[in-house]
């Protein structure tokens, strides 16, 4: 879900910076001021030597036969789908750098959004009952980070629910938020989602359960949103730790403008990358 809106939001800055920009998405229709088109006119674009594709990491190899491939990883490779490496000829950029921390990408571009969904959440003072566990990509290491940063911690939690239930069974954004409102803590073991940062505003006491070898520090500068939302590294950080709305905005807007920017930049390091 996540991955197919930050999809469509980057074919719309790429139409905005006046690039013919397409999606494939079954048949011909708009989406913002990309064309989405089904795979047999997928494919004869990207015939032309000039055609740019655009894979997310899940993507196994070059399915469009493209000339020209750029690989956005949104998450680590290889861990959901498609390979962990690529090939050489591939333009790679990150939505963030810790996806290839320690790979041979880690000096890849960034680029990511924030704000896209965040209007949608709030606090709409609601009891909340339960508190909900969010497995999600967080699946590594899972028994041995409970024992050390979960199960201490249980006497302080109500009844759970399954997070991820929680999102398979929203029918849209309005009714996430206000599930989000019903639940007290909410506790994530997929440490880069963005529904910590959305359980924040929606009111929820944000609680990552950490790596066992990342530092709070180290967290926040790869997922600095997450601090300023009010996202808490780990129990002991949730006194520290609170949603300061005026900062997060303040500091979403300082990110939001030089968004042009950052895809000025891309598009020049990808466009260098292909004339080498």
């Amino acid at each position: 879900m996540g991955g197919i809106v930050a999809l469509h939001k980057l074919a719309e800055l790429i139409s905005g910076m006046s690039y013919e920009t397409f999606l494939l998405n079954g048949e011909k229709s708009k989406a913002g001021g990309a064309t989405c088109v089904g795979v047999e006119e997928a494919l004869e674009i990207a015939r032309d030597p000039q055609t740019v594709v655009i894979y997310p990491e899940v993507v196994f190899g070059n399915p469009l036969n493209a000339n020209r491939v750029a690989r956005w990883v949104l998450y680590f490779p290889g861990v959901l789908g498609g390979e962990r490496k690529y090939d050489r000829s591939e333009f790679v950029f990150t939505w963030s750098k810790a996806y290839l921390t320690n790979s041979i990408y880690d000096s890849a571009p960034v680029l990511n959004f924030t704000g896209i969904l965040d209007n949608h959440f709030s606090d709409l003072n609601l009891t909340r009952s339960n508190d909900a566990i969010l497995i999600k990509k967080g699946f590594h290491k899972m028994d041995d980070r409970a024992s050390i940063f979960l199960y201490p911690y249980v006497d302080n939690l109500t009844q759970f629910e399954s997070a991820d239930e929680i999102i398979d069974r929203a029918t849209d954004i309005s009714d996430f938020n206000l599930r989000l409102n019903q639940i007290r803590y909410f506790i994530s073991y997929d440490n880069y989602t963005y529904h910590s940062v959305f359980a924040a505003l929606a009111g929820c006491i944000s609680i990552v359960i950490p790596e066992l070898d990342q530092s709070s520090e180290a967290f926040f500068d790869l997922f600095p949103e997450a601090k300023i939302a009010g996202v808490s590294y780990g129990f002991e950080e949730h006194n520290r730790n609170s949603l300061n709305l005026d900062s997060y905005k303040l500091e979403k807007y300082r990110i939001d403008s030089r968004m042009f920017e950052k895809m000025e930049n891309l598009i020049r390091a990808m466009t260098s990358h292909f004339e080498m």
